[in-house]
């Protein structure tokens, strides 16, 4: 997770980075900027409201001032793109950030394609409506916002014959961003609208024992010096492609892991946590093909936790894999670690008739995996065997989209909307909706299953 202590030097960083480019990208005639207020509200009343509830979630009721700021100068064979937002909350004082683009990028055209930055590898795009945020981050604002965010490093992208060769490399992790947590006062807090949050209690001889937080000792040095490797093959005709990928990285969010002991003094479980950086290995197939007004696209993707690339790239080594995966599991508080292989297969066929683009996916994992982690410690599997379809038409002033997915294996069914209407050139209105029902425990989605909210939002264009 972001925004803990061991990160802290790290996004303050990125953000004053940011900040400045912001300012004299600003007044350049490259940048586009739009200033919104957006206000939100919980359809239902959360049903879960014990202290030791694991599924406790952020409050996504709030207003919000929101500042979406873009920047792109394309001269001659370099281009230069910077996108972010800064988010604030009115009532609590939060701020959230998301720097999704940053980089510079140089195209003669003919074979030389290099970007120095942060921009998105986009190589399995079917894992971007299922939420995945594998290969790239999510930004991670809104629970089912699919937008991503980038890879902080270098690519280069070069033709061999009929093929383009891809390559990424990187020593520098910049963890997801969102959503954020931190530690104060011994408690777990997050800025976001949406995040789950650990126990603040758990029982004890059937009291109500408060749990007391604290960060571990831990090295910013140890966290961001990370190495990324990454190679794709494409092989393109008219109509569509096929392209192989593997890539091995850090996971794009941190894990915790947690030790825990009893106080007698302050009669309490205090629970030391500390920041861990995984390394896992991505490897699979892509594939499209266009034939009229319709588009077919599949994928298989696999997500090693454990792999060993070599002895050089090791994933993680017997001694890291032990530490990481302690557990302390007394009779009043279990804190563990799983290391799941995950194998997907990934469908999607699209039509697109003028102001109208209609789609059906799919997405199967070829392993039943069980319900561990959640969004401090590490995150479930969000999908066994689902199906989904996604709608948008445009016609003049107003946009509409729609998403839906449901899986068949975790009963959970998500549905997000959002209309658009552009008042005048500078003014536009928006309205979205985000709904969850999820009927098994087991599910990712459980946790969020009374966060139904509606979000308005104006914004001013400039």
């Amino acid at each position: 997770m972001s925004n803990l202590r061991a990160q802290d030097a790290l996004t303050t960083l990125i953000r004053a980075t940011a900040i400045l480019f912001l300012v004299v990208t600003t007044i350049g005639r490259a940048a586009t900027n739009s200033i919104s207020y957006e206000s939100s509200q919980l359809i239902n009343q959360s049903e879960r409201e014990q202290p030791i509830a694991s599924d406790e979630v952020g409050s996504p009721v709030s207003n919000w001032m929101i500042w979406t700021m873009g920047y792109r100068n394309h001269s001659g064979p370099v281009l230069r793109q910077f996108s972010g937002q800064l988010q604030y909350n009115q009532y609590t004082g939060d701020l959230v950030y998301a720097v999704p683009e940053l980089f510079i990028q140089y195209n003669d055209n003919k074979k030389i394609d290099l970007v120095v930055g942060r921009k998105e590898l986009n190589w399995n795009p079917l894992e971007k409506f299922w939420l995945l945020g594998e290969i790239d981050p999510l930004q991670g604002i809104y629970l089912q916002d699919s937008a991503h965010e980038g890879l902080t490093g270098l690519q280069l992208n070069y033709p061999v014959g009929p093929f383009k060769l891809s390559l990424f490399l990187s020593y520098l992790y910049i963890p997801q961003m969102n959503p954020g947590h931190s530690i104060e006062d011994g408690k777990v807090t997050t800025n976001s609208r949406w995040s789950s949050l650990p126990p603040s209690a758990t029982m004890i001889n059937d009291n109500l024992v408060p749990i007391y937080y604290a960060l571990g000792p831990t090295s910013v040095s140890d966290i961001i010096w990370q190495q990324s490797l990454g190679i794709k093959l494409d092989y393109r005709w008219a109509s569509g492609h096929i392209r192989g990928f593997g890539l091995y990285k850090p996971e794009n969010r941190l894990r915790m892991r947690g030790d825990a002991y009893y106080d007698q003094q302050q009669e309490s479980v205090i629970v030391e946590v500390e920041p861990l950086v995984n390394h896992q290995l991505i490897y699979g197939l892509h594939g499209e093909q266009r034939v009229g007004k319709f588009t077919a696209q599949g994928a298989v993707m696999v997500v090693d936790p454990n792999a060993k690339v070599s002895a050089d790239l090791l994933v993680i080594d017997p001694i890291r894999l032990e530490r990481n995966d302690r557990t302390f599991n007394p009779q009043f508080f279990t804190i563990a670690h799983k290391y799941l292989k995950q194998r997907f297969v990934m469908a999607d066929l699209s039509w697109q008739h003028r102001r109208w683009q209609v789609g059906a996916s799919l997405i199967k994992q070829l392993e039943q995996q069980p319900a561990t982690g959640d969004d401090f410690y590490g995150e479930r599997s969000r999908w066994q065997s689902a199906v989904g379809g996604h709608l948008s038409y445009q016609r003049q002033a107003a946009t509409v989209t729609m998403d839906w997915r449901y899986d068949f294996d975790y009963q959970a069914s998500l549905l997000a909307a959002k209309a658009d209407y552009q008042l005048i050139k500078q003014l536009k209105l928006s309205l979205s909706l985000e709904m969850i029902e999820a009927k098994s425990d087991d599910s990712y989605w459980s946790a969020y299953r009374t966060n139904d909210v509606v979000y308005s939002r104006i914004s001013y264009q400039f």
